[in-house]
Formats: C-alpha cells, structure tokens, sequence
C-alpha cells in the first residue's frame, strides 16, 4: 500500500450526460428545478414538519427525517458541480475535489443502507412484537441508530477512500460520467487493482 499518493493527475474531466450546448443547457435547467423544488424544499418541509409536530416524534418519522437530511447533502456533493459543468467549457474537478466528492457520497450512501436496514427492523418490531414496540424502540433508541448509522458510515467511507486515493493515477484522466465513482477512478488507475476487485 501507498504511504502516499504518488499521482501525476491533478485533476479529472467529467464528460457528463451530453456534449450538446443545446441538450446541456436543457438538462441545466430540468436538474436545477428538480434540485431546488424536489430535492431541497421536498426534504426540508418533510425535516421541518417532523421537528415541530410533537405527533411526529416517533422512531418512524426520525428516521424519515434523517433519510430526507441525507437525501439533502447527498444531492448536494454531485448536482451542483453538475449544474457547474453543463455551463462551462472545461468540464474538470480537482484530484482533491475528486477525492471529496468520493469520500461524501460514499459515505452518505453507506449511511443510507445502514439506515435502511435498521427501519426495516423498525418495521418488523412494530408489526411482530406490538406489545413490545414502544419499550423496545423509544427514541432515544432511534437517536442512538441514527448516530450509529452516521458514525458507522462516515469510518467505512474514509477507509474506501483512503485505499482509492491512495492509488497512482498516471495516465488518462477523463471519467465517463458526471461525478467521481469508484469504478471508473479503479479504470484510470496505474496500480494493480486485482485486490480491490476481488
């Protein structure tokens, strides 16, 4: 393993959804109304309508309201260098931007699962052991998965990201798609990558 990154990429370019000024400017604005009114007023009234309705204070709805805040900042570490991209001519990201933006939405996207899997116990607690729901899954208990879910998350990510940035990246630097993913950057790497793949 490397001690450090060895790379002589600076920085990638990100070929996006479409070549097309006209196809780019269209999809510009679809992804930025989307943004603004599906992804960032959608979860935040949900977030909102949680946090001021005592009603809404249960494992279900905190739950729900974490998923919306990682929905939010999830969205928020691709789209708007996406929406960036439609509009200009170089269509690059840092090697540090790269790492970043990896490092975020892998660690959001972990957090999710997590997260998931925890209200589908939720789920099976409420409708299996009824009697028992409100003792076992309080929301205190609720907050401390929430953490875990986040905590767990957020160490699992950083390992994957030091072990993918830790990689040589020597030779072509253009990725097939409009943010950083592990597996087109294991593409662009010079090491030998057979471990990561098996």
């Amino acid at each position: 393993m490397y001690t450090q990154n060895q790379s002589t990429v600076t920085e990638f370019i990100l070929l996006g959804l479409s070549s097309d000024p006209f196809i780019q400017i269209l999809l510009f604005h679809i992804f930025l109304v989307a943004y603004i009114h599906h992804i960032l007023t959608g979860n935040f009234l949900l977030i909102l309508a949680v946090k001021t309705d005592k009603r809404l204070h249960t494992s279900m709805y905190i739950f729900l309201s974490s998923l919306s805040l990682l929905d939010i900042w999830y969205t928020s570490a691709i789209v708007p260098k996406m929406l960036v991209n439609f509009l200009s001519t170089k269509k690059s990201i840092s090697f540090t931007g790269c790492a970043f933006q990896f490092c975020v939405s892998l660690t959001l996207g972990e957090t999710e699962c997590l997260l998931l899997a925890f209200m589908a116990y939720d789920r099976y607690v409420a409708i299996c052991i009824p009697l028992h729901y409100n003792m076992i899954m309080n929301t205190t208990v609720s907050f401390r998965i929430v953490s875990i879910s986040w905590v767990t998350g957020g160490v699992l990510s950083s390992i994957g990201t030091y072990i993918t940035f830790s990689l040589v990246f020597c030779g072509p630097n253009t990725i097939n798609h409009f943010f950083c993913e592990l597996p087109l950057l294991l593409r662009l790497s010079c090491s030998d990558i057979s471990v990561m793949t098996s």
